[in-house]
């Protein structure tokens, strides 16, 4: 679980890191190419270097994601020997449980009802509760 929320961080910060150099080029981008400060716009078009960089710098992302995360599910692939073996299977109101391993004893976990608010409306003749009349 350390590993899991180590790589979490870890992947948060670089989800911080991009989010923050996206939101910095679109505001540099609003201010100085904007019709008022640029009445010309240039054409320039293909840009090799800067084509380059963005195919080049989010594959570096990716591989420097990957590395952990693959090394991270390379020890996620040994189960630990477990103690007890607990089976729970849900049912529609309540559940079982299932312990195989100690002699296959099951029982099930069903509501209490609470006898304060499970009190019968009548009781005899005697009303204790009457609907509002509309």
């Amino acid at each position: 679980m350390r590993d899991i929320i180590g790589l979490h961080t870890f992947v948060l910060y670089i989800i911080t890191a991009i989010s923050l150099f996206v939101l910095a080029l679109l505001v540099w981008i609003a201010i100085r190419f904007n019709a008022k400060t640029n009445p010309t716009p240039s054409a320039t078009t293909h840009n090799t270097t800067l084509e380059v960089l963005w195919t080049v710098i989010p594959v570096l992302i990716l591989v420097t994601i990957a590395i952990p995360s693959f090394r991270l599910l390379y020890f996620e692939d040994v189960i630990p020997a477990t103690d007890m073996t607990v089976k729970a299977i849900g049912k529609q109101w309540f559940w079982t449980y299932e312990y195989p391993d100690n002699g296959n004893f099951t029982f099930d976990a069903q509501i209490v009802p609470d006898r304060r608010s499970a009190r019968s409306c009548r009781m005899g003749r005697r009303v204790f509760w009457e609907p509002p009349i509309t």
